[in-house]
């Protein structure tokens, strides 16, 4: 795909309990589907799908997880806001900020 648009799924990950997080894992992949489907040319790239699924273990690699993913998403050009029940997660927030300090386009789905 030549000049395709990289979408960076922001999407609630994180939760008390492993079926919430399986949840929060649909979710961001229902919001990339939904990305995909307007448009071709569009990669939709959902951060809850790049790394293990027992990453939150210990504090450690929470820190690290957050520093990865705004590292992929800084690569990315669009940054799309998919919220669940209108809950803004602490990640989430992280990443808004983070995105409206690089000046990145950021849509809402």
């Amino acid at each position: 795909m030549k000049n395709a648009t990289l979408v960076y799924i922001c999407a609630p990950y994180r939760a008390p309990t492993k079926n919430e997080i399986k949840e929060n894992i649909r979710f961001a992949n229902v919001a990339a589907s939904l990305i995909a489907a307007w448009n071709d040319n569009v990669i939709p790239v959902i951060p809850h799908n790049l790394f293990p699924s027992n990453i939150f273990e210990n504090k450690k690699t929470e820190k690290w997880f957050l520093d990865a993913t705004l590292e992929i998403m800084k690569r990315c050009d669009v940054v799309a806001i998919a919220t669940l029940y209108n809950v803004i997660s602490a990640g989430m927030r992280a990443e808004i900020k983070e995105a409206k300090k690089l000046k990145m386009k950021i849509i809402n789905i």
